[in-house]
């Protein structure tokens, strides 16, 4: 009777630590809005001296009236979040420069991993909160309990002034549906090819799904049905068969269509990764729509993964609509990011306002010209972007009515092949370049 005792006990403590540890089926909090509070000071995670531009540091403050203090927690996998502030409708980002001191702060979404924060218990009521990419913690600066002290990185050291509590407040709003139902392409932001619908143009049940070269044929056309929370059944429109995921499908399980089972294998979450891209989640297993070992040669196959925040992850929606290529996206204040020559509308304007642009030289080395003619007096928003959709560089820039030429250094570059957007908020323009040092 004893032994059974013990048994059962030990049962429930291994439970109890798997929960609370968390994992991809169990995240260590539940999706919502909470405030957070640290140990050390009792004082509330909050925008430095309320600023909620892009870049504002954040700083422990007094439980606020207004949603200063309030964050969004959506769960990426593994336990990591972003979070986000509910007034300034920016993620908590980390400044890694190892010149200076790490700082955290408010950003614009990237899909970078250095927004990305994992929840690591610490004790019974208090998290760590670990950044990704640095692998370092959010402290407050010197342990300090003054009120708007802000945060930086440090590396783990178990003070009080590195552990959180979370207090989920409310649910998370219910998005808007960010993918209109509609038929469209969907091209893969690493291979630069388009999803089909099988490698062999099999019309057999259960056919594996691969990427290839565009065939403009209803064979890589796919028509997305929106179910509520931007939740999606994805259907091929040649064999009018569903994307499925085995239900019990574990990393590498291969992709493939089937006749309609209502269930959630055949359902996937939109999850937009900025710049109009999405990674889609498969519902049953909470694995990531993915290219088989990362591949990027047309006929590779698509399986699921956990999130690995990679191109091979990352879709690009082309809406079917008389071959113009739109975004996705449309009820999002989100651009694109085209991976070749081509000039993408994010929402109709008139002809008047089309400007040219151009990058050079083609080859570059540590710098690269680029001219950009614009109708009237703007702000651009430029960005260099790796073939996997990672933002390395953003610049803000106001250009005048005429021709413009502007420097951006790439001297901290590799050499490779990479895109440069300018985007006015209407209309975004990429090119290619390559950069040799």
């Amino acid at each position: 009777m004893m032994k059974r005792i013990f048994i059962g006990i030990f049962t429930v403590l291994f439970v109890a630590k798997s929960i609370a540890q968390g994992g991809a089926a169990n995240p260590i909090l539940q999706e919502g809005i909470y405030t957070i509070k640290g140990v050390q000071s009792n004082y509330f995670l909050t925008l430095y001296n309320g600023w909620t531009e892009n870049n504002s540091q954040v700083a422990i403050y007094k439980l606020e009236s207004n949603t200063n203090t309030q964050w969004e927690l959506r769960h990426v996998g593994d336990n990591y979040y972003t979070m986000t502030n509910v007034t300034a409708k920016r993620n908590l980002n980390a400044i890694i420069n190892t010149n200076a001191e790490k700082w955290v702060v408010v950003a614009n979404a990237t899909g970078d991993t250095d927004e990305q924060w994992k929840i690591v218990a610490a004790d019974n009521s208090s998290f760590y909160i670990r950044n990704r990419k640095a692998t370092l913690d959010a402290v407050v600066h010197n342990a300090s309990t003054a009120l708007n002290t802000r945060l930086i990185l440090h590396p783990t050291n178990n003070g009080a002034n590195q552990r959180w509590v979370f207090n989920r407040i409310a649910d998370l709003p219910v998005p808007p549906q960010c993918i209109a139902n509609g038929t469209y392409s969907v091209l893969g932001i690493a291979s630069n090819l388009f999803m089909e619908s099988d490698r062999c143009a099999s019309v057999a049940n259960n056919s594996n799904l691969a990427i290839n070269y565009s065939q403009a044929s209803d064979n890589q056309r796919w028509v997305f049905n929106h179910l509520g929370n931007n939740v999606y059944t994805i259907k091929s429109l040649r064999y009018y068969r569903y994307v499925t995921a085995s239900a019990a499908g574990t990393n590498g399980s291969f992709l493939y269509l089937a006749d309609s089972v209502n269930s959630n294998s055949q359902r996937w979450a939109a999850i937009p990764a900025g710049n109009g891209i999405f990674y889609f989640k498969n519902i049953a297993t909470g694995r990531y729509m993915h290219v088989y070992n990362n591949a990027t040669s047309s006929y590779s196959q698509l399986d699921i993964w956990d999130a690995t925040n990679s191109g091979s992850q990352q879709w690009r929606l082309i809406n079917y609509n008389s071959g113009n290529a739109r975004s996705a996206e449309p009820s999002l204040n989100t651009s694109l990011v085209i991976p070749d020559e081509t000039d993408v509308k994010i929402k109709e304007v008139p002809a008047s306002t089309a400007e040219d642009f151009s990058v050079s030289p083609n080859p570059a080395g540590n710098t690269i010209r680029v001219h950009y003619a614009a109708d009237n007096k703007t702000q651009l928003n430029f960005r260099i972007t790796s073939t996997t959709g990672t933002v390395l560089k953003t610049v803000v820039y106001t250009v005048n009515k005429g021709q413009n030429n502007l420097t951006l250094d790439v001297s901290a570059l590799s050499g490779g092949t990479y895109f440069v957007s300018a985007d006015n908020g209407t209309v975004v323009k990429t090119r290619q370049i390559i950069i040799q040092h």
